[in-house]
């Protein structure tokens, strides 16, 4: 029999004994909260949303819309914008901005790409095309699936611009970011761009770079999430941004736009790998900015999607409560988020390489099963000691029946002020 252990809101613990031989106990304590870390730094890891002062202001964006949407901005932005031409950007990265002097090397009536002169030799005419191209084939569904963009009305700052997304290829440490200070005025924020801007590593268009050409145009989507993202919470009415549900719609536009892990995207991949080995100290809702946790916000994203389709996303983005009311809320079961979560546990488990089949609503629609959960094994007569399984996190465990004779789950030394779950699968 395969013990599958999901422990929800606070701590726990239990012990598991056969009735036919003793077991030692196996005690579990989970973290009730999921505290923030600072930022790694990984190549690779999209940083927007995710450090602490992105967050920051995006959420004092929100609960201040209505005041600083009013103030007009204060760059003249000019319309009839032509190949070369130069404009200055403020560029956040390693905790400072910079001001940068990008020329535009493409546009389309999508987009616009502008290229940071400390980028001129790693980006080419072809990637510009290809960037642009590939963002024209995916900007309509990704508009579909995540929501609108920011609209004149609602930000009087882009009344000054011509309506497209700025694309800027620079330099930094990161893949790239969304920064929803450049929606309002330089009045109010002094490093403000004051248009729609998504902000991409240029180090990717470097022919050096494995799997650069394609990982940019991932990442594009990606921010470009982001910045629809916020639009729609400000619609909404909502006054912050979860990270956790934000970071997983960027992993998931990516599937949407055809770059992302469904489609085999290395990055993604290893994100999945690093979250299926450590899965019992993840918490899904919880963010520290690791692989681990963009593979959780990605899977958890997907699998929401694979069940409920397009609805789902638009009622988590439309609604001003935070993602988990949203989905009890799409349910129309109150405190339904557990089962939710309970589901999603055993599709993770049941969509990998286990020898499980346990079809909907326990599976995915992507091919998950060369990524199985970490799942410690047992035999009658061992135990463990104070094993940690984070709130909102997976533990998985496989016990031996022995001689066929029934397995006793006993509750005890329980702590904390929530609760958890152990859901028994036999095979």
């Amino acid at each position: 029999m395969l013990l599958k252990k999901v422990l929800q809101y606070s701590a726990g613990s239990f012990s598991t004994s056969h009735q036919e031989k003793g077991v030692g106990d196996i005690s579990f304590a989970s973290e009730s909260q999921v505290s923030s870390s600072e930022t790694d730094d990984l190549f690779d890891m999209p940083c927007g949303t995710t450090s602490e002062f992105i967050v920051e202001k995006q959420n004092r964006t929100l609960r201040n819309h209505r005041t600083y949407s009013r103030l007009p901005g204060k760059i003249e932005s000019k319309r009839n914008l032509q190949k070369d031409d130069k404009k200055d950007f403020w560029v956040y990265d390693n905790d400072q901005f910079e001001s940068k002097t990008a020329e535009l090397k493409g546009k389309n009536d999508e987009a616009i790409l502008w290229v940071t002169q400390d980028s001129k030799e790693y980006v080419t005419s072809d990637d510009v095309e290809l960037y642009l191209n590939e963002f024209e084939k995916y900007y309509e569904d990704l508009k579909d699936h995540f929501g609108r963009e920011p609209d004149p009305k609602d930000f009087s700052v882009l009344e000054n611009t011509d309506g497209r997304v700025n694309i800027v290829l620079s330099e930094m440490s990161c893949a790239g970011y969304f920064y929803s200070a450049d929606l309002y005025s330089q009045e109010m924020f002094r490093h403000s761009n004051e248009d729609k801007v998504i902000y991409i590593n240029s180090a990717y268009s470097d022919p050096k770079h494995l799997h650069g050409q394609e990982h940019t145009p991932a990442v594009i989507a990606h921010e470009f999430q982001h910045l629809l993202h916020y639009n729609e919470r400000v619609l909404a009415g909502a006054y912050q941004t979860e990270t956790w549900i934000n970071e997983g719609f960027s992993e998931l536009a990516k599937d949407v736009a055809g770059y992302g892990f469904y489609h085999e995207n290395p990055y993604q991949q290893l994100r999945v790998a690093d979250y299926m080995e450590a899965v019992q100290d993840v918490s899904v809702i919880g963010w520290q900015q690791q692989s681990e946790n963009y593979g959780a916000s990605y899977l958890f994203s997907r699998y929401l999607y694979d069940q409920y389709g397009k609805d789902i996303l638009e009622n988590i983005l439309s609604s001003p409560d935070k993602a988990v009311l949203a989905i009890e809320e799409f349910s129309g079961t109150p405190s339904a988020f557990w089962r939710v979560f309970e589901n999603y546990s055993l599709a993770l488990l049941s969509s990998s390489d286990n020898g499980i089949d346990l079809g909907k609503p326990y599976s995915f629609e992507i091919d998950i099963e060369d990524y199985s959960p970490f799942v410690p094994e047992l035999e009658p007569g061992e135990g463990w000691d104070n094993r940690k399984i984070r709130g909102w996190s997976t533990g998985f465990t496989e016990i031996t029946p022995g001689n066929g004779g029934d397995i006793e789950v006993k509750i005890d030394e329980a702590s904390g002020d929530g609760r958890f779950r152990v859901v028994a699968v036999r095979y």
